[in-house]
């Protein structure tokens, strides 16, 4: 969940929104708790796991954990600064129960250096629901058994497309570009092509021509992010992610004078590497 870090970090001031029927929590921000279940509460060393909008003072969806591949979560630590009692989303969390649902009112003007697109409103609420309570140690494994079986999964499903491509038997729009750069399109949404400057999120496996792999975004358990034509990728990224719309699927075939050169990458990319990866474009930040 792109801002809760942000949110988890900073120290903010407390509100008073004035509304009926909201309650105070101890950081002094407006709540609202819908269910108010009596089931079991976090205490300190629990993982708590949560679903969790971004919601405008005019109702506009800002961001939203359901869209994240990976709930966010928040550990509750014994050790409370100044700063984490005055968080709101911590202070809310704490009055909260295990299924819970709860709305937590934060004014823009509370927030230090927020988001750009957060600076039209004169509050946000924070709609919480409280999925799961997890010791450190289960919350760990649940997460290395989730990732390991996308990983599988997926690894499955990029040596399918890789094995179809070797065999011709691949079906997709071939975009064969001046640079000799060739995009193999799988899945064409027809959606919004990324522009220079956008940041894009991506999901990758990288093979080598003989078939062997030598990388995956799966591994570490979330997509890569990076801005186009700004030089955090090889050369034939910024060039062939273009041609991917929003939501689609392609398989980059690169020559090696846009990955890594004549020199190659040592040890991972051996000299003169033609690279092919299986790209899956799953948002456009705009």
């Amino acid at each position: 969940m792109k801002y809760l870090p942000f949110l988890i970090l900073i120290m903010l001031a407390s509100c008073d929104s004035g509304n009926t029927g909201w309650d105070k929590l101890s950081s002094g921000y407006q709540y609202i708790n819908y269910t108010k279940l009596e089931n079991k509460k976090p205490v300190a060393g629990d993982v708590v796991i949560l679903d969790l909008e971004v919601i405008d003072d005019e109702q506009n969806v800002l961001d939203d954990s359901r869209d994240a591949r990976k709930r966010p979560s928040i550990v509750i630590s014994a050790n409370e600064t100044d700063e984490s009692k005055r968080n709101p989303i911590l202070s809310l969390v704490k009055v909260m129960s295990e299924r819970d649902s709860a709305t937590v009112r934060v004014p823009i003007d509370s927030l230090p250096n927020p988001p750009e697109k957060f600076l039209h409103s004169t509050y946000l609420d924070y709609r919480i629901k409280l999925i799961g309570i997890q010791t450190q140690e289960a919350y760990n494994a649940a997460q290395k058994s989730t990732q390991d079986r996308i990983l599988a999964e997926k690894t499955a499903d990029a040596e399918k497309v890789f094995k179809a491509y070797q065999d011709n038997t691949l079906n997709a729009t071939k975009i064969e570009l001046e640079s000799g750069i060739i995009v193999n399109l799988i899945k064409d949404t027809k959606a919004a092509k990324p522009q220079p400057g956008e940041q894009v999120s991506v999901d990758y496996y990288g093979f080598f021509r003989d078939g062997t792999s030598f990388d995956n975004s799966y591994r570490v358990g979330r997509p890569f992010t990076f801005a186009i034509n700004r030089g955090g990728v090889i050369r034939g990224w910024d060039i062939g992610i273009p041609e991917i719309p929003e939501g689609g699927t392609a398989l980059l075939e690169i020559p090696y004078e846009y990955a890594y050169g004549a020199a190659g990458n040592p040890p991972t990319i051996p000299a003169e590497s033609d690279l092919l990866f299986f790209v899956e474009l799953q948002k456009i930040i705009k």
